[in-house]
C-alpha cells in the first residue's frame, strides 16, 4: 500500500515539474498614481497583499525580496515559478510602479491588478497588458490620455499640439 502511494505521489510530482510552457507570456505594467499613502508605506501589509495577489492570480510564489529606500520607499520583487511580480514605491508622490509577468497562459494578470488596486486605492492609473510571444502585442487596446499642457520633471513647459 505504501509503495503504491509513493508511486502515485512520484507521478504527480513528476507531472508538476515536467510541465512545458508555450513560448508565450502575459505582462502587466502599471503606474498607480495618487495612492493611499498609509497603504503605500505599510511594508508588512503590502508584502502580504502582493503575495495574496500572486496566489489569487494562480501564480506560484517561490521567494520574495525587498530593498528599503529610506525613509519610506521600497522595491519588492516576488519570484514566481511562472516569472515575477514587482512593486517600486514612491511615497513622496503617493505613487508606485507595478509589474506582473507570467510565462504560459495559466495566470490571471487582471486578478493581480484588481487586488492591488483595491488595496492601494489609486485615483489615477496608467497601465497596459501585453501578450509576449514571437512578437509583443497589447492584450486590449487602450487609448492613452495626455494632458494638453504638460510640465516635465525639469519644469520646462511643453505644449502638446494635436493635428
Amino acid at each position: 500500500m505504501l509503495k503504491k502511494q509513493f508511486f502515485i505521489f512520484f507521478i504527480l510530482v513528476l507531472n508538476v515539474f515536467s510541465e512545458e510552457y508555450e513560448f508565450t507570456g502575459t505582462h502587466l505594467m502599471g503606474d498607480y498614481l495618487e495612492c493611499s499613502n498609509s497603504a503605500l508605506t505599510d511594508l508588512k501589509k503590502l508584502e502580504k497583499i502582493m503575495i495574496e495577489a500572486c496566489i489569487e492570480a494562480k501564480a506560484t510564489v517561490l521567494q520574495q525580496s525587498t530593498y528599503i529606500f529610506p525613509p519610506d520607499g521600497f522595491s519588492m520583487i516576488i519570484l514566481l515559478q511562472e516569472s515575477h511580480a514587482s512593486i517600486h514605491t514612491y511615497p513622496e508622490y503617493n505613487s508606485c510602479f507595478v509589474d506582473f509577468f507570467t510565462c504560459g497562459t495559466s495566470c490571471d494578470a487582471k486578478k493581480f491588478d484588481e487586488i492591488l488596486k483595491n488595496y492601494l486605492k489609486p485615483k489615477r492609473i496608467r497601465e497596459k497588458i501585453f501578450i509576449r510571444e514571437d512578437t509583443i502585442k497589447e492584450a486590449v487596446k487602450q487609448k492613452a490620455s495626455i494632458s494638453k499642457n504638460f510640465v516635465s520633471k525639469t519644469y520646462s513647459k511643453i505644449k502638446i499640439v494635436s493635428k
